[in-house]
């Protein structure tokens, strides 16, 4: 009787001969990964690698490549960065952080998407060097005409701009709040009244004995600034716009003090006459302008008022007088609207015009005085308004055009 025996081979190993080449077929069946080691023989690890791993960068998987049937280091595949499938809608139809709509997607890595979304390129916000405005000392910009300011201050007001903020270069070394756009003042440009001055590293710079005209009397110029010191970078550090070189400011600023001829005002006692009497012409007004100028240098006690304020528009007056003065007040031809109305309260108003009449108006129409002169100016004529009665006036009255 025959019979067959089949050997059990435990811990078989094979040796390969030097230079020579094993080929495996069939299906190796590993029935337990636990324990499995790849050993070089000399106690280190056998390390896979794959087609295309020298140029491997980080993030790669091993995959399947089904056009060459092996597996390669790529960015897709489980556990990689999968690009987005071109059967999707190629582009975005929101916009979602760095993401605008219309984003292509198509083509582009999830990595690459949620980078632009999550981390966009940010510019830096650049405001140009500016030359603001003028502070004056004194700051009044309302002068009678003739006037002269001894010595008026003027400072100019200058901005470096800014870089918001200041990523650094590439790669950015730094990454400060803001910066200056550019470098400090060097030197500024003045013109007053049209009269250009040297160009002067004062500031603040002082004009002495300024006359005031009629009208608009223009302080303008510019400042003169160094080259700045940074560039200006984005936020992955590439450069955008290169230092800004030395330069002027533009457009010029200014600051304008007005001149203008002021009006008076004031009372006149009519010495206890009935009503109507004694009442002040135009000699007499005259006489109390001319007072009324003397007495901002010699403090005459006239019973009249300077008034250096724009009289064109609604003028308020207090006369402060009692029911023994007429009350009167004069507007320059030049430069003002004639007065049609006065005004206390809605109780207490009236019109302007008429005849000189004792039962007619408060004021009636105006009459010009001629040559009028003072100690600023002179050869103007004026619009004088004298009450047709004495009235007592102690609460502001307003005098308009309409």
């Amino acid at each position: 009787m025959s019979f067959f025996s089949r050997p059990n081979l435990e811990n078989l190993q094979f040796k390969q001969l030097p230079d020579s080449l094993l080929t495996l077929s069939g299906t190796t069946q590993i029935v337990s990964t636990s324990g499995l080691k790849l050993s070089d023989g000399a106690g280190g690890n056998v390390v896979l690698t794959a087609d295309g791993a020298a140029a491997a960068t980080d993030g790669q998987v091993l995959t399947y490549d089904v056009g060459t049937c092996m597996i390669k280091l790529a960015t897709v595949g489980a556990g990689g960065d999968p690009v987005y499938p071109s059967s999707c809608k190629p582009s975005s139809a929101v916009s979602v952080g760095g993401i605008p709509v219309n984003y292509t997607l198509t083509g582009k890595t999830l990595s690459t998407i949620l980078q632009d979304m999550l981390v966009p390129t940010l510019d830096a916000v650049t405001v140009e060097p500016l030359h603001s405005t003028y502070n004056i000392n004194p700051a009044d910009t309302l002068y009678e005409v003739g006037c002269i300011i001894p010595s008026l201050q003027v400072t100019p007001v200058f901005s470096q701009g800014s870089i918001t903020p200041y990523y650094g270069n590439n790669p950015p070394s730094t990454c400060l709040s803001s910066v200056p756009r550019s470098g400090m003042p060097s030197s500024y440009n003045y013109m007053v009244k049209g009269c250009t001055c040297p160009t002067t590293t004062s500031n603040p710079y002082t004009l002495a004995s300024l006359s005031i005209s009629l009208g608009n009397n223009i302080i303008s110029g510019t400042v003169n600034y160094a080259v700045g010191s940074y560039a200006v970078y984005n936020s992955v550090g590439v450069q955008t716009a290169p230092e800004l070189p030395s330069g002027t400011t533009t457009p010029p600023k200014q600051r304008i003090l007005t001149g203008i001829y002021p009006y008076f005002f004031g009372k006149i006692s009519s010495g206890g006459a009935p009503a109507g009497v004694n009442r002040p012409d135009n000699n007499t007004i005259c006489t109390c302008i001319i007072a009324a100028d003397l007495s901002r240098n010699t403090n005459v006690n006239s019973g009249a008022v300077v008034g250096v304020g724009y009289s064109n528009n609604t003028i308020n007056l207090n006369f402060n007088s009692t029911a023994d003065d007429y009350i009167w007040f004069a507007i320059p031809s030049a430069s003002s609207t004639a007065k049609t109305c006065w005004y206390v309260s809605e109780t207490n108003k009236g019109n302007v015009g008429g005849a000189v009449s004792v039962g007619g108006n408060l004021f009636p129409t105006n009459s010009n005085i001629t040559n009028i002169s003072t100690i600023c100016w002179s050869g103007q004529t004026y619009q004088a308004y004298v009450s047709n009665y004495q009235t007592c006036s102690t609460a502001v009255m307003q005098l308009r055009n309409s």
